[in-house]
């Protein structure tokens, strides 16, 4: 379902990173994290918010995050399993090094 990116409630908190574009995280005081993509439809590209799931904790929301990049990312046909799951693994390891403490 698409919502107006205004649609956010003023109490999340909004995670924003450019490594992650088009995806942002939002975090609930109540209700964990959801995960959503910016996306255009329109003849006129009008701006929307996709919700990409709903998650209890930061560390299973930036595992979703990489599964996403690599399908959005990258190319739509790999070679091989070996380079999709490098992909992944590539993708995975840039957003490990920004949550390391």
């Amino acid at each position: 379902m698409l919502r107006r990116p205004d649609s956010i409630s003023a109490t999340d908190v909004l995670i924003e990173d450019k490594l992650i574009e088009p995806f942002f995280i939002t975090k609930s005081p109540t209700n964990g994290y959801t995960l959503f993509e910016r996306v255009e439809t329109g003849k006129d590209s009008n701006q929307y918010i996709k919700t990409v799931g709903y998650f209890s904790n930061f560390g299973n929301c930036l595992k979703r995050v990489s599964k996403e990049l690599v399908s959005y990312n990258n190319k739509d046909h790999y070679q091989s399993i070996k380079d999709y799951l490098q992909t992944y693994s590539d993708l995975e390891s840039k957003i490990r090094t920004l949550t390391e403490i």
